[in-house]
């Protein structure tokens, strides 16, 4: 059976949790890739809520494990940035353990919510003990069946071949969320809910394809 689990976690070496913690303001990863130095780049939304954007871009960019900070655009309280970090924590357990990420999103407490598809109740323990040896505290939140979600338009499965194509799926990715983004003249925001509901059919078909019946 496949299944979707939400992870919290929060610990002041991750960026976005120390910086919620520390400010009102909300924070969703939109993409990450692997820069050719080996350093990770992570383009996020971030949702200011009054605070003086100035403010918030200073703050990221004291934090210890963050090298640099590009903004790629603005709308009201809301900014897009490409964070480079030094390291990511939290893509090592991932990349270890048989789970799919498919949304990373803050709290206002610090705390960073990761969401994964999984077949293996196992491969969930095992992130969650791996997160462990990291993280400052890391709670398993939620575990549920995964909801059947809207078919895609046709528009919609053209976005997500030629994103395939042309590699956003290769690790590390041969091109990115924002230049996929200007070719198909939407959002960064909306292309990557196309490709998060894309990439989780995908991985659904995969389990249902290779699970071992009972």
């Amino acid at each position: 059976m496949i299944m979707e689990a939400v992870i919290s976690a929060r610990s002041d070496k991750n960026w976005k949790s120390q910086i919620t913690k520390a400010m009102p303001i909300g924070i969703r990863m939109i993409d990450r890739i692997k820069a050719p130095d080996h350093s990770e780049k992570e383009l996020v939304e971030i949702k200011t809520h009054g605070a003086d954007q100035k403010d918030v871009l200073a703050a990221i960019k004291a934090h210890r494990n963050v090298k640099d900070v590009e903004i790629e655009g603005l709308d009201g309280d809301r900014l897009f940035a490409i964070v480079t970090l030094r390291e990511c924590m939290g893509c090592k357990a991932l990349e270890s353990c048989d789970c799919f990420p498919v949304s990373c999103t803050s709290t206002k407490e610090g705390f960073v919510n990761i969401k994964i598809i999984f077949s293996d109740r196992k491969a969930v323990q095992d992130l969650v003990w791996t997160m462990k040896k990291e993280w400052d505290e890391v709670n398993l939140i939620r575990i549920a069946n995964i909801r059947d979600e809207e078919m895609l338009t046709e528009k919609q499965e053209q976005m997500i071949q030629t994103a395939f194509k042309r590699g956003y799926y290769d690790f590390p990715k041969r091109v990115g969320i924002k230049e996929l983004s200007e070719m198909f003249q939407v959002s960064t925001a909306t292309l990557s809910e196309i490709l998060r509901r894309g990439q989780r059919k995908i991985i659904e078909k995969y389990f249902e394809k290779n699970e071992t019946p009972e």
